[in-house]
């Protein structure tokens, strides 16, 4: 019994650093876009010549990358603060 008082206690503050993550995931996933967006605004501007380039496409693919990842840590974590919200409300 003590268990669960201590949960429904401790729980707005787990779920508030949940939060917290998932802001914070998110954040990292717009610079990301905005990396990649920036990056294809320059390949245009230069008349597409930067498609050819090994770096330019590595960079490309790793902003892709992180952009999918913070999106994944995002739902991961708004996933685990709806579900202790669930059990415990």
């Amino acid at each position: 019994m003590r268990a669960v008082g201590f949960a429904n206690k401790i729980a707005p503050r787990v779920t508030r650093g949940i939060g917290q993550a998932a802001a914070i995931s998110r954040s990292i996933g717009q610079g990301a876009k905005t990396v990649r967006d920036i990056g294809q605004a320059v390949n245009t501007a230069t008349g597409n010549r930067l498609q050819n380039n090994a770096l330019y496409n590595k960079a490309m693919e790793v902003a892709g990358k992180v952009e999918q990842g913070a999106a994944t840590a995002e739902n991961v974590a708004n996933n685990v603060s709806r579900e202790i919200q669930n059990r415990l409300g």
